[in-house]
């Protein structure tokens, strides 16, 4: 049995009122005398349901699961691995204030943050793979 959530073809509004400052003059600096004006925002939302699928066991083709549970971890890496991305980027102002020295040491530098942040995320983001037509069999444990 598997948790679903069915959209009932409902829909629900949610509205939000906030106060706001409003200056007649200028909308993006304050001038002129502030008024308070009063602001509502409606959104439109579906609504779901809980419900369970029934899937037999002959259905099941593939199962992924993960080697960790909680990732949480990887999330410092992945912000180091955003230095080598904008690098690319800033690579030619490297070529323009140092020449060829300065892209060779940039370009180094951008190594090292792959060395870095590339194979944790690559092992973080392993899946162990058990593919029930051709290799391994489900059984129901009684």
């Amino acid at each position: 049995m598997i948790p679903v959530r069915i959209k009932t073809g409902k829909d629900t509004v949610y509205s939000y009122t906030y106060t706001q400052k409003v200056y007649p003059k200028s909308r993006f600096f304050p001038v002129g005398h502030a008024k308070d004006t009063t602001i509502t925002l409606k959104t439109v939302a579906p609504l779901y349901r809980d419900d369970t699928t029934a899937i037999a066991f002959s259905e099941i083709q593939m199962i992924k699961k993960d080697w960790f549970k909680n990732r949480q971890w990887l999330q410092p890496f992945g912000w180091i691995l955003i230095g080598p991305v904008v690098g690319v980027a800033l690579l030619p102002a490297a070529a323009i204030d140092d020449g060829k020295e300065g892209v060779k040491n940039w370009a180094e530098f951008e190594g090292i943050l792959l060395g870095i942040a590339g194979p944790p995320i690559f092992v973080g983001t392993r899946k162990t793979k058990y593919d029930l037509r051709k290799k391994w069999e489900l059984k129901a444990a009684m």
